[in-house]
């Protein structure tokens, strides 16, 4: 457990002084921080030894492939997108710890580069991509992973109207996990803007699905996950989760709502956020009856936590502090010029600090419960000291 504490106190304690409590401007001190935590998150996952649920599955699939030939190798019932970097770097070991070493370089940098490039707080997309639980997710579902993190930088060419780079980069999520296709409809949401009018509607859809979710499970794993056939169906398909994860998101898509008018951002940036926070809270809904849907999730949380999250951070802030929503016709100086009184600066302080101790135990709830068997956390250096 120690050294999930230290990664999350750290991302405070580092970006706090590197990139402050509110919105932050690109420069040295952010890309301190950024590269800072891509190392720590890499190593952290390079180094892990059989923490994961899935850990352990992975291992033996690396470790089999080494005697697999390129043809046995291709009938593997699995997207190739991860598997075939991890097939090369077999030629040169029989060990699958390096598969894990290169998966997590490739992992993580990508990731802190999004969060710096687009996050207008990179401590608190840090901060809240560890309390929610969202790095967990990374050590276990590591083929959705990567597809997420390229769904996530599509999301911004969707941003801007790109449905050329925006459709490239999801087949190239699909390479990953074939999920990724669900992205693709996800283009339109871009021009809807969610009211509410809008929230009631997806809300009832939510409900309704939720409501006939076995009949909509019964028709897609006739057709495409046939391995999660009802019928035959393991314990991920025909059980849910707690609905700690629900409600997790679920707050975080009420806050976006209720405060999407006093966030940062161009309408379209807004709109693909808010359903964004609703794909992740919508497939936590049914994860809650069905396990395995819950992974889809997944595709929508990156953008949710590391975007989403600090610019309601620092809508709320503002909000508390008596700082107005900033306009678009304001200068930059005009909006640097706005006083905080001493009140405003203690307000805003004392709710900063309440909502880093509910992420942190939220984060602590995740710990305690072994989410996605995170614990114990052993690094590959307990190999040496069992065979000694």
């Amino acid at each position: 457990m120690t050294v999930y504490w230290i990664l999350i106190i750290g991302a405070a304690a580092l970006g706090i002084p590197l990139c402050g409590m509110r919105e932050s401007k690109p420069g040295i001190k952010t890309a301190v921080f950024c590269g800072v935590f891509a190392a720590a998150l890499t190593v952290t996952a390079a180094v892990r030894l059989s923490v994961g649920i899935d850990y352990n599955m992975y291992a033996m699939l690396f470790y089999n492939m080494n005697f697999m030939s390129y043809e046995d190798f291709g009938h593997i019932q699995r997207e190739m997108g991860m598997l075939f970097p991890v097939k090369i770097i077999e030629i040169f070991t029989f060990d699958y710890v390096p598969s894990f070493v290169f998966l997590s370089i490739a992992m993580y940098p990508p990731l802190l580069h999004f969060i710096r490039k687009n996050s207008d707080n990179p401590w608190i997309s840090v901060f809240a991509f560890l309390a929610f639980g969202v790095f967990f997710n990374s050590l276990n579902f590591m083929r959705q992973f990567f597809a997420a993190i390229i769904c996530a930088y599509a999301y911004k060419y969707a941003e801007k109207g790109n449905f050329f780079r925006f459709f490239v980069l999801v087949l190239f999520a699909a390479c990953f996990h074939r999920s990724a296709f669900l992205v693709i409809p996800c283009y339109l949401f871009v021009y809807i803007t969610m009211n509410w009018s809008v929230l009631v509607l997806s809300l009832l859809t939510a409900i309704s699905a939720y409501a006939f979710s076995n009949k909509v499970l019964e028709i897609v794993t006739a057709h495409f996950y046939k391995n999660y056939n009802l019928e035959r169906a393991g314990r991920e398909v025909v059980n849910g989760l707690t609905y700690v994860y629900m409600a997790m998101f679920g707050v975080i898509f009420l806050l976006g709502f209720l405060f999407r008018n006093r966030i940062k951002g161009s309408t379209r940036e807004k709109n693909i956020l808010l359903w964004c926070s609703y794909g992740a809270f919508f497939f936590e809904l049914i994860g809650m009856k069905h396990a395995i849907v819950s992974r889809v999730a997944l595709l929508f949380m990156i953008p949710t936590v590391t975007l989403l999250v600090p610019k309601v951070w620092c809508a709320v802030l503002d909000l508390v502090s008596g700082i107005g929503r900033s306009t678009e016709d304001e200068t930059e100086q005009e909006s640097g010029q706005r006083k905080i009184s001493g009140a405003g600066r203690a307000a805003a302080a004392a709710l900063a600090a309440v909502m880093l101790m509910l992420m942190s135990g939220l984060y602590y709830n995740l710990i305690s419960r072994d989410y996605n068997g995170v614990m114990p956390y052993q690094t590959i250096s307990v190999r040496g000291e069992s065979s000694d």
